[in-house]
């Protein structure tokens, strides 16, 4: 009868450590748990701006497609006088041609992203970029043997035209669906701020 009391004491011991060691162990587990969740928090705390910093960019963001808006519809005008008399530097008159307005549109959006990059999505930026470079490469290789002050010269007339017409048949679908790309965003836009249903 002892020998089943000290059997009894030391399973009744026993269970006592296992139930005790298994309380240590689940306790360990979740505080292990805990520090992986301030971890998680702090890190992205670390990442986060301020309400207010978020509404000055996010004001920012919307007046910079706001002048994009201005631009493209200025664009789709002009597309509509296409082969129209237009005036240029108040003393020349010429047509209007899509590879002027298309040169024009980059020339005005280039002006406007200049130090506003930051603003664009990713895609809208990567096909800006896309367009910005190729802009760049064609009216740099035209524009070193021209003088632009004397564009009344035919020769230098053509060469203008030339680069113009590179520029506007290497990147005319690039450019439409950059435009389409700029249209979509300024919707989402118009969605998250509530102005469409």
């Amino acid at each position: 009868m002892e020998m089943a009391s000290i059997i009894a004491s030391l399973t009744g011991l026993g269970g006592i450590i296992l139930a005790f060691y298994s309380t240590y162990q689940e306790s360990k587990y979740k505080l292990y748990e805990l520090k992986i969740k301030e971890q998680q928090f702090k890190d992205n705390n670390k990442n986060q701006i301020s309400k207010e910093k978020y509404q000055e960019l996010f004001a920012e963001k919307i007046d910079l497609y706001k002048q994009l808006q201005e631009i493209i519809s200025k664009f789709n005008k002009e597309t509509t006088d296409l082969g129209r008399l237009s005036l240029i530097n108040n003393d020349k008159v010429e047509s209007l041609t899509i590879q002027k307005i298309s040169f024009d549109l980059i020339t005005d959006i280039n002006n406007i992203l200049d130090k506003k990059i930051f603003l664009l999505s990713s895609q809208l930026e990567k096909k800006y970029k896309l367009i910005h470079i190729s802009f760049n490469t064609i009216l740099n290789k035209h524009y070193q043997n021209m003088d632009m002050s004397d564009l009344s010269d035919p020769e230098m007339c053509e060469q203008y035209d030339n680069a113009l017409n590179k520029f506007y048949n290497t990147n005319k679908d690039d450019i439409n669906k950059f435009i389409k790309l700029i249209e979509k965003e300024i919707h989402q836009i118009k969605i998250s701020i509530g102005f469409e249903i």
